[in-house]
């Protein structure tokens, strides 16, 4: 069986990469690279309606406990917090990627 705490340092590992390519990588490659991963990740949330690892870390459920936690924390309805979560997750580090392209261009 998988280890559901190995899964879900895994999918926060994931979660992480692309602020971290979009806080220290500027070669205009890699960035465009990681645009193209976050573009099929946020497709992934339009079509299925929550992540792919969120069944394998949480015994079939499609929310995240890390989500469910920190949303009861913040005293925040859990479908509300989630959907702010992957937006602020996949658009912010797509943006700062997208303005260091247009740097790497000259624009």
């Amino acid at each position: 069986m998988i280890d559901q705490g190995l899964v879900q340092i895994i999918h926060i590992g994931i979660t992480a990469i692309p602020w971290i390519i979009a806080l220290f990588v500027r070669n205009p490659l890699v960035l465009l690279a990681c645009l193209a991963a976050q573009l099929l990740v946020m497709t992934q949330w339009l079509v299925v309606g929550h992540c792919i690892l969120n069944p394998l870390e949480n015994n079939g459920s499609t929310t995240s406990i890390t989500i469910e936690r920190v949303a009861g924390w913040m005293k925040i309805p859990v479908e509300a917090f989630e959907k702010g979560f992957v937006l602020v997750n996949a658009a912010a580090p797509s943006f700062v990627k997208l303005g260091r392209l247009a740097a790497a261009l000259g624009l």
